[in-house]
């Protein structure tokens, strides 16, 4: 029994009351420990999960796009072949213009990676006239939609030129139709967790020797 202490007494010594307020404060500590932790596990997993969102948006839109492709017929000299346009890092084709950019006219696209790393999808008017480049439209105005990205590896699947059997080229240039399949293949930065999956996309559209682009409408000229 504690000096001074009688048998009847209540409350408690203060040896008593600072072994509980220790005792408090260290429960308390880790509680604190405890949220901090799970708010810095939500947040990653938030994160994760944004980037990751970010991801299917990107893959998204690119399909939306492709897959409205239109071969629009263009002609050189005596030949005419669709108005598509496709490397191994670098595609360009027509297209109608996104939902929020619609009505208006369709637009020529070019999907390509920039030195710094980010995944651009650039649009220009289809009828205006060439750049001093020689880019048809004129100038490109480029939307990045993915950043931190090493490589780009675009793939074509279809006849040959002279026609055979279907198989996967690197490249889909002067061809009378638009690719059966466009695969579009991006590598993210070392250390990044994100995951791109490997995007198939077939354009719906069939290739139309008789149509020439009107640029006001984006329809063939002659139809309605």
């Amino acid at each position: 029994m504690a000096p001074g202490k009688k048998p009847g007494d209540a409350g408690f010594t203060l040896v008593e009351m600072l072994v509980s307020l220790a005792l408090m404060g260290l429960a308390a500590v880790m509680l604190l420990e405890g949220l901090q932790s799970a708010q810095r596990l939500w947040a990653g997993e938030a994160s994760r999960t944004a980037r990751g969102e970010t991801i299917e948006a990107v893959q998204a839109g690119l399909r939306a796009r492709l897959e409205h492709l239109r071969p629009v017929t263009h002609f050189d000299g005596s030949a005419s072949f669709a108005d598509v346009d496709g490397g191994d890092r670098e595609l360009v084709f027509v297209a109608p213009p996104a939902d929020a950019e619609r009505p208006s006219a369709a637009r020529r696209y070019r999907l390509a990676l920039n030195d710094r790393g980010d995944l651009l999808l650039g649009s220009t008017d289809v009828g205006a006239e060439a750049d001093p480049n020689g880019v048809p439209g004129g100038a490109y105005r480029d939307q990045v939609m993915l950043r931190d990205v090493q490589a780009l590896s675009i793939s074509y699947y279809g006849p040959g030129g002279g026609g055979g059997a279907p198989q996967w080229w690197s490249d889909w240039k002067h061809r009378e139709a638009p690719p059966d399949l466009v695969k579009i293949k991006a590598e993210l930065k070392a250390g990044d967790r994100r995951v791109w999956p490997e995007l198939i996309v077939h354009p719906a559209a069939t290739v139309d020797t008789l149509c020439s682009i009107d640029a006001a409408s984006g329809l063939c000229r002659g139809r309605q």
